[in-house]
């Protein structure tokens, strides 16, 4: 996983860059604690440092599972949506938040707000209607908007 990229799919937009800054500071901070750490480490425990740092690799494991929502085939918008309609703090158990694919709700979400903005344009009179018409194709259903 990338620490620093991961803050910026999860902030809200107006918290992004200084999300990422952030995490990219505590993780230069933690690479230079952990090379000054291991080399006095090793010398008084021996192999047995090693053992520290793999507890601590392995306990990313249920943390990521407990707490981090999926990010993959989500905009930041969809990230945004998420935060806004979910307070829980642990997502395994939430389809949402663990499911690959992105959520139909969204999808259809996002169709109804081009909709919107479509026949806004329309109403505002940004889009040149000639002949009374606007043919539109979406996802194999064809839309007609008449003028006003």
């Amino acid at each position: 996983m990338t620490y620093w990229l991961y803050p910026t799919e999860v902030n809200h937009l107006s918290f992004r860059a200084k999300g990422a800054s952030v995490a990219m500071a505590t993780n230069w901070i933690m690479n230079y604690m952990v090379a000054q750490v291991t080399p006095p480490g090793i010398d008084n425990l021996g192999y047995r440092f090693w053992i520290i740092w793999a507890v601590i690799c392995a306990s990313f494991i249920p943390t990521t599972y407990f707490f981090y929502p999926e990010t993959a085939n989500r905009t930041l918008e969809d990230i945004d949506r998420y935060f806004a309609e979910h307070r829980n703090i642990f997502v395994h158990r939430d389809k949402v938040a663990t499911q690959l694919r992105r959520p139909e709700q969204w999808e259809q979400l996002d169709r109804e707000f081009t909709r919107l903005a479509e026949e806004e344009k329309i109403r505002s009179g940004q889009v040149d209607v000639e002949a009374g018409a606007i043919d539109m194709e979406k996802d194999g259903d064809r839309v007609v908007y008449l003028e006003k």
